[in-house]
């Protein structure tokens, strides 16, 4: 008896120990799942209350996760941001952007560095490159640079709670490695930004979104939106497109607590969020979220005056989002 005893507790014990490790490898590969992008963001520091100057780190994460070791370090990042002009001028060196690097940052040297700063627009285009056996190279996470934003009313914006946004341009980031061991190149596509809200008293970014937790419903040729059980109408109807229904994205992101603008010059419909960008382009017809391009199978579309996109989008705007279908009506939760 003692002996099957200990014969069970032993097989127990191993049973176990095989539960816990497949416990941990599932754990370990749904935070890679969800957490495989090399991300690109901004973060600023806190303002100087004499000077104004708000200096602010571009930082890479993930490096590990995105690029794997087969395929080597980083040898060219490119992207463009904008700012806000009336809030802040930006220091420069000419007609570059003035960047500060040290030891402490992945970018140890200017001179593989390119930039241009265009202040009327307040955006900036940014390139580093670097040969591919150089030292120089990247292969790990950090703050790539730091550039100096000051500000235009040092008294008004250190005393104020306002925010202004730093932004990537949709589409404008690209990450380029290089295998010295195999002398081969990659471009790596799983690359996002994360835009930014600066004010004068910034904590460290978690580039975690904020919970939403709300209920959405739209019905195919209804004006009717029902959001938490509340009905609400719209000035537009939701229409079916090749089994899909389409719903006006104004709606779709104000309903779930994001802020919506409308790019006329660029024909830009734009939503924002904590650490969540959408941008849709009538004029090159792509979609972005946080600056990487979507692959959509039913792309966006206008008709009188709305931008229409796939109910199903709302998966790449929140991945853990769901959306049910039942007949004519779609529900959307977000958590």
């Amino acid at each position: 008896m003692n002996v099957e005893s200990g014969g069970f507790l032993t097989y127990l014990k191993k049973v176990v120990s095989i539960l816990v490790v497949v416990i941990i490898m599932f754990s370990m590969i749904s935070v890679h799942a969800a957490d495989t992008n090399l991300q690109l963001y901004f973060e600023p520091k806190i303002m100087n209350d004499i000077t104004g100057d708000l200096e602010v780190g571009v930082n890479i994460k993930n490096y590990d996760i995105a690029t794997h070791i087969s395929y080597g370090d980083i040898y060219y990042i490119g992207f463009s941001f904008i700012y806000d002009t009336e809030a802040f001028d930006i220091i420069t060196d000419d007609v570059s952007l003035g960047i500060t690097v040290n030891e402490n940052t992945l970018i140890k040297s200017t001179d593989a560095v390119k930039s241009k700063v265009d202040k009327q627009k307040g955006r900036v285009d940014f390139e580093f490159n670097v040969s591919e056996i150089s030292e120089d190279l990247i292969g790990i996470d950090g703050t790539l640079f730091n550039f100096t934003l000051k500000s235009t009313n040092v008294s008004k914006f250190w005393n104020s709670f306002d925010t202004y946004p730093l932004r990537f341009v949709e589409g404008s980031i690209s990450v380029k490695t290089y295998d010295y061991l195999v002398g081969q190149k990659y471009v790596l596509e799983n690359v996002i930004g994360y835009d930014c809200d600066v004010a004068s008293y910034n904590g460290v970014p978690t580039l975690k979104t904020k919970p939403v937790n709300k209920t959405v419903e739209f019905n195919a040729d209804s004006k009717a939106v029902i959001v938490d059980g509340e009905q609400k109408e719209m000035d537009a109807v939701p229409f079916d497109k090749d089994g899909v229904l389409m719903v006006p994205v104004r709606y779709l992101a104000e309903n779930i607590g994001m802020e919506v603008e409308w790019n006329g010059d660029e024909m830009i419909a734009c939503a924002y969020a904590s650490y969540i960008t959408l941008k849709v382009s009538l004029k090159d017809n792509k979609t972005y979220v946080n600056s990487a391009l979507l692959k959509l199978e039913t792309m966006p579309e206008e008709i009188n005056g709305r931008i229409y996109v796939p109910v199903n989008i709302i998966s790449a705007i929140y991945p853990y989002s769901t959306c049910t279908v039942e007949g004519n009506k779609v529900v959307i939760y977000v958590p």
